[in-house]
């Protein structure tokens, strides 16, 4: 499963605090182009696993559980889905908020720690630490193949 975060026309209606207030000036714009569909930017590393029937989910806020919809939710649960892995980027921004609203509807959680990455080195170890002190649990990818292959029977 995919999330990609897209933020399109009248996101700045949408989430005032987040564009007229946090994001301003050039760094806004570099956020608008980065996260809109279309645009270059907008795209998947093109060395990640893509496949063209893998679900997709956008998000327009730091996590994709803030969806009205709860298309994410519904699509985890509907597939049997009771454990979510987090990798991705920021690890202290949208990896945290999404692995911490995961666990907080119940899904058992881990995030990956050599596969989420920060700005540095201490944001995203400060990060794992509180998410391993409350929320879930934090471990290598090696280690999460190893748990994937004994969750399949392999």
């Amino acid at each position: 499963m995919w999330i990609i975060s897209t933020y399109g026309q009248g996101a700045e209606r949408d989430w005032t605090t987040f564009f007229n207030f946090i994001l301003t000036g050039e760094t806004s714009d570099r956020f608008r182009l980065a996260f809109q569909e279309g645009k270059p930017e907008h795209t998947l590393w093109r060395e990640l696993d893509y496949r063209s029937d893998d679900p997709v989910v956008s998000k327009n806020r730091l996590t994709p559980f803030v969806d009205s919809s709860q298309r994410l939710e519904r699509l985890l649960r509907s597939r049997g889905i009771d454990m979510a892995l987090v990798v991705g980027t920021v690890t202290n921004v949208c990896c945290e908020c999404t692995a911490r609203d995961a666990a907080m509807r119940n899904f058992k959680t881990i995030m990956i720690s050599d596969a989420n990455a920060s700005r540095n080195d201490l944001e995203h170890n400060a990060t794992l630490s509180i998410f391993l002190q409350a929320f879930g649990g934090v471990i290598s990818t090696d280690e999460a193949i190893q748990l994937i292959g004994e969750e399949s029977g392999s």
